[in-house]
């Protein structure tokens, strides 16, 4: 088995996947709880890291990205929610 990706080197992974860049993200272990990712691996909910990015004064679905801890794949890089 690989290098598992740590907290750190996934906010790293987030910030390269954003355009621009932005640093007030909020990272979480495990998959997001307000939405549905689907996935092809068989990952379970600990396998990754999910990433908010921040949108003042939005309501409704949130951007969000997930990261595999177990290869740095963004496996969803979009609003997740409502």
């Amino acid at each position: 088995m690989g290098k598992i990706i740590d907290r750190q080197e996934a906010l790293r992974i987030a910030q390269k996947a954003l355009t621009p860049s932005i640093d007030d993200l909020s990272i979480f272990d495990g998959l997001p709880s307000w939405g549905t990712v689907y996935r092809r691996d068989n990952g379970k909910d600990e396998d990754y890291w999910t990433v908010c990015v921040p949108n003042p004064g939005r309501i409704g679905a949130v951007h969000t990205i997930v990261i595999s801890k177990k290869t740095g794949r963004v496996i969803h890089n979009g609003n997740l929610g409502e």
